[in-house]
C-alpha cells in the first residue's frame, strides 16, 4: 500500500470521527493506559498527572536503558515503542539532572561512536481507533516488562555502536519461535485466542480453557488438582501456574494464555488485583496476585472474589440472565454473597460487598457460625450431606437443624431482600442441592420477614454449580462488566 493512499484512509478516519470525538476517545484511553502503569512504582512517568494530553506516554525505568524495554516489548508482546530522546535534548538535560559536565562527557563518548550512555526514554502512542483491551494489554504488557528486565534481558547483548540491545550471535540467524516465549495479542471478540479461567478454593484448583461458544458453552480443556493449601502461598501459586499451563495446547503457537482470570475465596482489592485477606489460603493475605501473574505469563489478568464471579455467571449466562438488580447467595461451607445492582457488578469501595457470612448477629458472632453447613452438624450433630434423609426418617435432630437453617438463612435472605431490593435471589453452593425443599421453605421465610414490597423478591436456584466461579470469570474477560462503587 503506498503512503499516498496511506495517508489519505488517515485523513478519511479523521474526518469521519471527527477532531472532537478524537481527543475525547485519546483522554479515555489515556486514562485507562495510565492507570495500568501507575501500578509499577519502578516506571517513572514523564508528565504522568496530566491526563489532557495528546495519545502519547513517554516513560523511563531508573538504572535500565531505554532500548532494551523497547526491545523486550516488541519481542515479548508485539507492542512497537520508540526509544530515546534526540528530538527533545534540553528536556532531557532537565529530565535527568544532567548537568553541564555529565553532557560534556556525554557528548564526547558519542562523538566518538560509543552511544552506551546517551540517555533517553521509551515513548507510547495511542490512537483513538484503538479499543480499551488493546489499550489495557499495552500497559500490562510495559509492566510486565519493567518488572522482568532482569531475566528477560539477560542474553541480550548491547551494541555500543548503534545503542540498541540484540539477542546474542548473529540476529539473523535467532530462531525466535523457540528461543522467546511468543505472546498471543489480546483477544478481540471475533479471535479470542486461550482465554483460561481459574478457581482457586481451599482444597481443589480448577482451571479451563473457554470452548468456542463462549463462556455458558463446553470447556475445551479443563483440569483439576488440590490445592494442598497448607503448603503455603508460594505453593499454592505454582500449582495455579502448572494448573494455567496443563489446560494450554500442547503445540504450536500461541501456547500461552490470550488472557487469564482467577477467584479466590477472599477479599481483592479491586483496583490492583491483590488478595487483601484470605483465611482459606495461607500466605495469600495481601498477596500481589494480579502482578505475580503478568510477570509469569505476560498477559492481562483479572482477579476477582469467587462469589462475586459465581454471581456474575449466574447474570450473564444462568439463572439471573436478563435482570437488572440480583443478588446471588452461596450457602455451602461458608455463606457469601454477590450483587448486580442497574446491570453492574458492585464490589464496593474496599471489595468487601458481599461477606455475608461475615455479618454479627445479635451474639457478636459471624453468622455463617451459625447457618453455614458445618454449623449444623455442630450444633445438632447432623451433616448437611444427611439433613433431608434425616429429616424424612422423623429424626428429631434434623427436624431442630432444618427449623435453625430456615430461620437463620431465611432471616439472612429477607434482610438481603429489604436492603438490596432485587429482581431475584439466586442460591447457589452446597446446601442449594437440596432442592425446593429447601429453597420453598426460605421463601416463605422472606414473604414473612422482608419489609413491604420487598416481600416479592423471587428465590431461584443457580444455573451453574462447581463451575459458576470459572463461567464466571470467562465471561468478565468479555469487558462488558462495569463496576460501581
Amino acid at each position: 500500500m503506498s503512503m499516498t493512499f496511506k495517508a489519505a484512509l488517515a485523513i478519511r478516519v479523521k474526518e469521519a470521527m471527527g477532531t472532537a470525538a478524537m481527543r475525547e476517545r485519546e483522554n479515555q484511553l489515556m486514562t485507562i493506559l495510565l492507570a495500568e502503569l501507575k501500578q509499577e512504582p519502578a516506571l517513572m512517568l514523564l508528565e504522568g498527572n496530566h491526563l489532557e494530553r495528546l495519545g502519547i506516554v513517554s516513560f523511563y525505568a531508573p538504572g535500565e536503558h531505554h532500548n532494551l524495554i523497547v526491545r523486550l516489548l516488541d519481542e515479548r508482546f508485539g507492542i512497537q515503542t520508540r526509544g530515546g530522546c534526540s528530538c527533545a535534548g534540553t528536556y532531557g538535560h532537565i529530565l535527568f539532572g544532567i548537568g553541564q559536565g555529565t553532557s560534556h562527557r556525554i557528548t564526547d563518548m558519542i562523538d566518538a561512536g560509543d552511544l552506551s550512555e546517551k540517555p533517553g526514554w521509551v515513548r507510547v502512542s495511542l490512537h483513538p481507533t484503538m479499543t480499551d483491551d488493546e489499550v489495557r494489554y499495552i500497559g500490562q504488557g510495559i509492566v510486565a516488562v519493567v518488572r522482568n528486565l532482569a531475566a528477560w534481558g539477560k542474553d541480550h547483548r548491547f551494541d555500543k555502536n548503534t545503542g540498541e540491545y540484540l539477542p546474542p550471535g548473529n540476529p539473523a540467524a535467532v530462531d525466535l519461535l523457540s528461543r522467546f516465549r511468543v505472546v498471543t495479542p489480546l483477544a478481540s471478540r471475533h479471535d479470542r485466542g486461550h482465554r483460561i479461567a481459574v478457581d482457586v478454593g481451599g482444597t481443589k484448583i480448577l482451571a479451563v480453557r473457554e470452548g468456542t461458544e463462549g463462556p455458558s458453552g463446553p470447556f475445551a480443556a479443563s483440569h483439576r488438582v488440590a490445592t494442598e493449601a497448607q503448603r503455603g502461598g508460594e505453593s499454592i501459586f505454582e500449582t495455579l501456574c502448572s494448573a494455567v499451563e496443563a489446560v494450554l495446547p500442547r503445540e504450536g503457537w500461541g501456547t500461552v494464555p490470550s488472557a487469564l482470570a482467577v477467584c479466590v475465596p477472599g477479599i481483592v482489592d479491586p483496583a490492583t488485583g491483590t488478595v487483601m485477606d484470605c483465611s482459606n489460603l495461607p500466605g495469600w493475605n495481601r498477596f500481589d496476585l494480579a502482578r505475580r501473574l503478568r510477570g509469569r505469563f505476560g498477559v492481562p489478568v483479572v482477579v476477582e472474589n469467587d462469589a462475586r464471579a459465581a454471581c456474575w455467571a449466574e447474570a450473564t449466562t444462568g439463572a439471573g440472565s436478563g435482570v437488572a438488580n440480583l443478588v446471588f447467595v452461596t450457602l455451602s461451607t461458608g455463606i457469601g454473597a454477590g450483587f448486580v445492582i442497574d446491570g453492574r457488578l458492585y464490589r464496593g469501595t474496599r471489595g468487601v460487598a458481599g461477606e455475608l457470612g461475615e455479618t454479627k448477629d445479635d451474639a457478636g458472632s459471624p453468622i455463617e457460625w451459625r447457618g453455614a453447613g458445618p454449623a449444623l452438624e455442630r450444633l445438632f450433630g447432623v451433616p448437611a450431606e444427611t439433613l433431608r434423609r434425616r429429616f424424612d426418617e422423623g429424626d428429631p435432630q434434623a427436624l431442630l437443624a432444618f427449623e435453625h437453617l430456615v430461620t437463620v438463612c431465611g432471616r439472612l435472605l429477607a434482610n438481603v431482600g429489604t436492603l438490596i431490593d432485587p429482581e431475584l435471589i439466586v442460591i447457589g453452593g452446597g446446601l442449594a442441592q437440596l432442592g425446593p425443599w429447601l429453597l420453598d421453605a426460605l421463601q416463605e421465610r422472606v414473604r414473612t420477614e422482608a419489609y413491604s414490597l420487598a416481600r416479592s423478591v423471587r428465590l431461584v436456584p443457580a444455573r451453574w454449580s462447581t463451575e459458576a466461579g470459572v463461567r464466571g470469570l470467562l465471561s468478565l474477560l468479555d469487558g462488558s462488566e462495569k463496576t460501581t462503587s
